[in-house]
């Protein structure tokens, strides 16, 4: 009896914090971009500007800038491109570009959303630690997510996306 209940307790937990986790805000919504799984370098923001989705890249930290970005907006989780064991794969995102000379901001306009509902977010960035003569002093893979850790794909990378509730009034 005192398993059944303990077993119970701690499903109610998990379901608690699950569904925590996988709130949605209205936008727009800034998310941190971490880079090498915990260093807070930028945000990405979804906004809607003039009746349009845009999702802007922001490097924050002095001395760190981006070498590309790669985006993805889906409906779900799994209209994001993954393998077989869901790792997501930037590559294979809908919207990349590659940044020459590197940038501390970009964005991406007019992107193709429903008109109302939950879109999944996932927003990853190239990004390089420069030294004040540009000499790179580290580079990293960053993902955008509303916490470390939160929100993470069920791969075994650190991958994150984070989620975004659109409007009838966009």
């Amino acid at each position: 009896m005192k398993k059944t209940i303990a077993f119970l307790a701690i499903a109610a937990a998990v379901a608690f914090v699950a569904s925590v986790g996988m709130a949605s805000a209205a936008l727009p919504v800034t998310a941190t971009l971490y880079a090498g799984q915990n260093i807070s370098v930028g945000t990405v923001t979804v906004s809607n500007v003039s009746n349009n989705i845009t999702i802007e890249y922001n490097i924050t930290t002095d001395g760190w800038v981006m070498n590309e970005t790669h985006l993805h907006v889906g409906d779900s989780l799994g209209d994001i491109p993954q393998t077989k064991k869901n790792n997501p794969i930037p590559g294979k995102f809908d919207y990349s570009a590659e940044h020459v000379p590197p940038v501390t901001m970009y964005t991406y306009t007019t992107i193709s959303v429903p008109v109302s509902g939950e879109l999944y977010i996932a927003a990853h960035a190239e990004v390089a630690l420069l030294n004040e003569t540009d000499y790179v002093l580290q580079e990293e893979s960053a993902w955008a997510g509303i916490d470390v850790g939160e929100m993470a794909f069920d791969g075994k990378n650190w991958a994150t996306y984070f989620m975004v509730t659109v409007d009838d009034n966009l």
